[in-house]
């Protein structure tokens, strides 16, 4: 199991200070023209959390804020923020901000949610020359309205994983930063998920 420390911030921290963790664990289809990784910090209120991917051919076809966010070239972060309850959240985005965002233990219940404008996860999207980007922060205030009893302090520990996919793009590609070794190869997978600690 891959371990992740969580930086605590302050306002306008620079994220290049901020330590990587690579999203490149093939899970199914070999890929060597995609490379990703994931930068995550805290503050007081809230998470924050960039994404960031290279990649040729991205893909970026869904209008739609809600649509089929994984067909497109998508970047997703998968956290179960009480470590003891076998549920998690997944947020899911492409290049033209369609989001994604879950709540379930599995494929099999996830349910859909739609972010509320009392708590909006709205991405930045940017694009770099070889590729792209997403920074959103998730307020602590909306993870709590699911997860009542989350409470990123010093020490504490959650479980989480980082992906990299697009079904639909000229090279399909399934990236995780924890390997994933179930048959269906799926990123929904908590008992598959890394360690993440509040620093």
């Amino acid at each position: 199991m891959k371990t992740y420390v969580i930086t605590k911030v302050s306002a306008d921290f620079d994220w290049e200070a901020i330590p990587a963790l690579e999203i490149v664990e093939e899970n199914g289809t070999p890929c060597d023209t995609v490379f990703a990784k994931a930068q995550i910090a805290y503050d007081e209120t809230r998470l924050h959390v960039r994404l960031s991917a290279k990649e040729r051919g991205i893909r970026a076809v869904e209008e739609n804020p809600y649509g089929a966010a994984w067909e497109d070239s998508c970047l997703e972060f998968f956290f179960s923020p009480e470590s003891r309850r076998p549920d998690y959240m997944d947020i899911e985005c492409t290049p033209k901000a369609c989001l994604y965002l879950g709540i379930g233990s599995g494929l099999q219940d996830l349910v859909r949610l739609i972010p509320e404008n009392e708590y909006p996860i709205d991405p930045v999207i940017e694009f770099t020359k070889d590729g792209w980007r997403t920074t959103y922060v998730v307020p602590y205030a909306f993870i709590r309205r699911f997860f009542p009893a989350f409470s990123p302090e010093k020490g504490r520990e959650m479980r989480a994983n980082c992906c990299k996919c697009g079904d639909k793009t000229a090279h399909p590609h399934y990236l995780t930063w924890n390997p994933v070794n179930n048959p269906l190869r799926t990123f929904h997978s908590p008992e598959e998920f890394g360690k993440m600690i509040f620093g």
